[in-house]
């Protein structure tokens, strides 16, 4: 599990995670009684929506991610993999080859964030109209 299990506190009658056995320390607390926030934490942000969708297209190598995604450092999308892993959102096979090959895939838990990532895409197709030409927001017709 992502979390140690004596690692708790009580605020406002929620778990909170105590995670100082993480790189940085968090400003705010994960709330473990607010679905929202560890999804956020799990399978949120810039870049781990993305590769949801890339490994559920198929695509598995990192040389794939770096190709289709825009504006990704290969730090970065390491790093995203990583806490994607030790989540158990994804599986990473190294293949003992030469040079050596890794690949992920989604896990049965990944898999399941699949119809978040639809309904995500589908509300920002019927919502593009917000936007101009230059990707930038626009107030909406009254």
């Amino acid at each position: 599990m992502f979390y140690h299990p004596t690692k708790f506190r009580y605020l406002c009658g929620h778990k909170i995670a105590n995670e100082s056995d993480m790189k940085y320390e968090r400003k705010i607390p994960i709330d473990l009684g607010c679905g929202v926030s560890i999804y956020q934490i799990m399978a949120g942000g810039k870049w781990k929506p993305y590769l949801i969708n890339c490994m559920n297209r198929g695509l598995r190598r990192p040389s794939q991610f770096l190709r289709i995604i825009p504006g990704v450092s290969k730090r970065v999308l390491a790093q995203q993999l990583s806490e994607m892993e030790r989540m158990g959102i994804v599986v990473r096979t190294v293949y003992p080859e030469t040079p050596p090959r890794t690949e992920y895939e989604l896990s049965e838990t990944g898999r399941s964030i699949i119809p978040i990532i639809r309904m995500m895409d589908e509300w920002g197709l019927k919502h593009n109209n917000l936007f101009d030409e230059m990707g930038k927001y626009k107030e909406p017709d009254r």
